[in-house]
């Protein structure tokens, strides 16, 4: 899939999935995620916070634990030289806690590759380390919205 057909594939995606996403409260049970994301990027970097898109597969191991896998698209805007595109892979573990409520907190941490296509058609892959913390609301047994503060550093 090329780089310019991700992010309407993802936000169709979204909307296709938006209905049976579920949260999975249940040991062992797998759950899809479509996401809209938000990022603040450092000041330094002379971009414009960005809106993207992106897909998470994710199993609730234990009541405790949960892992996924995800795949994000996010495109900052700048002048000629500084717009960037990025495509992010990667893991995270969940340490969930209340579960069983309606509001379940949760801590993360992952890791991942993120490649960068900068508006001079120079690309870069670089690997990268995530934490965070979230919580999963549920106002029903079938369906939860997550909300999340993720801090990604790149691993040089």
């Amino acid at each position: 899939m090329t780089r310019r057909m991700f992010r309407p594939v993802c936000a169709l995606a979204a909307v296709c999935l938006m209905s049976p996403v579920f949260a999975g409260d249940e040991e062992s049970t797998y759950y899809i995620a479509p996401s809209l994301h938000l990022v603040d990027d450092d000041p330094d970097r002379v971009l414009e916070d960005a809106e993207g898109f992106g897909v998470t597969f994710g199993v609730n191991y234990t009541p405790k634990w949960s892992f996924e896998g995800f795949v994000e698209s996010t495109e900052f805007d700048g002048d000629a030289n500084n717009a960037q595109d990025q495509l992010e892979f990667g893991f995270n573990a969940l340490r969930v806690f209340n579960r069983e409520g309606r509001i379940s907190p949760y801590l993360l941490g992952g890791i991942g590759s993120l490649r960068t296509d900068f508006g001079n058609d120079d690309e870069d892959q670089q690997g990268v380390a995530s934490l965070g913390a979230g919580a999963m609301i549920s106002p029903s047994e079938n369906f939860a919205i997550r909300l999340q503060y993720r801090y990604r550093a790149v691993l040089r």
